[in-house]
């Protein structure tokens, strides 16, 4: 039996969690930039209004301190965060939320006489809960303090007993929902995730499918010349030779009309598996239509493309079918002028297959000197 994951301390896939993590981070991090501006301020009108806050004037200085440096400080992690480690990106934003924790404990319990919510303790987790995505252990350690710190701290500042265990209680049970409310809103986030990465997998999939040929699995007539023009367009860049071949299966007519489509089919599957077999994996390779191949060659001038192109000849002589049927193919070779276009560069490479189909077949025409042919 397939064991199941455990969802609620991992539920990102394996090879999504990478992925994953640098997104929540990305965001957290764009986030406590915010919150750092937000409780800085509010933190000056504090030290500005402090005589209604009577002695925690330096309290509020301190944190007011804290928030300034974590301003820059974040800044400098989020605009560095795939080069720091992200455990140390952790540690700064648990240190940051320590800090407001306690700066929010220790407001609310100066100001409070009375038992029930404690609002801006409550304000500072239900921000931490719905504004940043912590996972389940860092989590469970943030709402797991806070509650710890503010039962354990709050006999300091209540002597009734009865008050003392009525607040302990409720505010346990809210700190219990706050982090059962960041579990959801991290449970959400996960399945947006996977979502978006599913449909993105999708347009992928769609985007392979409408630039390959069914059959054969090369690249289809519209994504080869894209790639021609691409890899031309490269090679004149970089100033290095590359050439093109298009090549036709002798007589493919005849073997449908003999042996069917179906054989057909297959013959078409077995050359593109030889074509693929015998060029380079730098070498690109199109079905240019009906039986009829293109060849990119990159890197390759004139001469080395007619030596690829023979070699692929010899390659096909050996090809083995499910038919009996013996294929040649005959092909053009020509390698780019820089100063033709790519139309007429295809012209020139299509008008020497024609000349090998008129010199007899299972031949490549490359223009060159018979003598430099091979």
């Amino acid at each position: 039996m397939k064991k199941r994951m455990r969802t609620w301390l991992t539920p990102m896939p394996r090879n999504l969690r990478e992925a994953f993590q640098q997104e929540t981070t990305r965001q957290n991090l764009r986030r406590l930039i915010g919150i750092s501006i937000a409780l800085f301020l509010i933190a000056l009108v504090l030290l500005v209004l402090e005589d209604s806050f009577l002695a925690i004037g330096p309290v509020i200085f301190a944190f007011l301190i804290a928030s300034l440096l974590q301003i820059p400080l974040f800044f400098v992690t989020f605009r560095y965060r795939k080069k720091i480690k992200r455990v140390l990106i952790q540690a700064q934003t648990l240190l940051y939320l320590f800090s407001i924790i306690l700066f929010g404990i220790h407001l609310t319990l100066r100001q409070q006489t009375l038992p029930g919510v404690a609002p801006l303790f409550l304000t500072a987790i239900l921000a931490m809960a719905a504004i940043l995505y912590l996972d389940a252990q860092t989590g469970t350690l943030v709402f797991a303090f806070a509650g710890s710190l503010f039962i354990l701290w709050y006999p300091s500042f209540q002597l009734d007993a009865t008050v003392v265990f009525i607040t302990r209680v409720t505010m346990s049970v809210i700190v219990f929902l706050t982090w059962l409310l960041n579990r959801m809103i991290y449970r959400m986030k996960v399945q947006a995730f996977q979502l978006e990465g599913a449909l993105k997998e999708k347009d992928r999939v769609l985007d392979e499918m409408n630039q390959r040929d069914p059959l054969t699995g090369l690249d289809n007539h519209t994504s080869s010349f894209r790639k021609l023009y691409e890899e031309a367009a490269k090679a004149k860049r970089i100033g290095y030779p590359i050439s093109l071949i298009l090549c036709d299966i002798d007589d493919f007519k005849t073997i449908n009309d003999t042996f069917g489509h179906p054989a057909g089919d297959h013959v078409l599957l077995r050359i593109s598996q030889t074509i693929r077999a015998t060029l380079r994996t730098t070498d690109i390779v199109g079905r240019y239509g009906g039986e009829e191949f293109i060849l990119i060659l990159p890197d390759t001038d004139a001469n080395e493309a007619r030596v690829l192109s023979e070699r692929l000849r010899l390659a096909m002589a050996k090809t083995t079918y499910d038919v009996d049927v013996h294929v040649t193919m005959s092909g053009g070779v020509s390698q780019y002028d820089a100063g033709q276009t790519i139309d007429e560069w295809v012209r020139t490479t299509d008008r020497r297959l024609y000349e090998a189909k008129h010199e007899g077949k299972d031949r490549f025409e490359s223009g060159l000197p018979r003598q430099q042919d091979i």
